[in-house]
């Protein structure tokens, strides 16, 4: 077997064994959807094309999920990023809370939400902005 495979079987074998678990949320075009911990819809510009997601523990402490988007020109050069993160503390640490620094906060449904954005040169923008629609309990 050459170096190659082996190489390669590790990678796949590391992918696999490091997820904690599957996604929890759904994808539908250009719309994530969410059922709890927030029960959302996001739903981003037709234009964004979905890339896929991963999941894992996040620092020892938080269950993460990442749904990752971009919009591309016709050199298939990313023009936009869209990364949309879900957190919730592990049932063994109920001590334990991130702080973000983020200028940006919100109290929706009781849950607070953070938003970072801007992380790069950007050109004016056509494009609206992504909506949220929060489900009430």
């Amino acid at each position: 077997m050459s170096v190659r495979r082996i190489a390669i079987a590790a990678v796949l074998v590391a992918c696999v064994s490091a997820q904690a678990e599957r996604p929890e949320r759904k994808v539908e075009l250009n719309v994530v959807i969410s059922h709890n911990d927030p029960a959302v819809q996001i739903e981003l510009p037709k234009s964004a094309r979905y890339l896929g997601a991963d999941r894992w523990v996040l620092y020892g402490i938080a269950d993460c999920e990442l749904h990752g988007f971009v919009e591309a020109d016709k050199k298939k050069q990313v023009q936009q990023l869209y990364w949309i993160q879900f957190e919730g503390y592990l049932p063994s640490k109920p001590d334990l809370h991130h702080q973000y620094d983020s200028p940006t906060h919100a109290t929706i449904g009781g849950l607070d939400f953070s938003s970072t954005h801007g992380f790069a040169a950007a050109t004016k923008s056509s494009t609206p902005a992504p909506t949220v629609n929060i489900s009430s309990p």
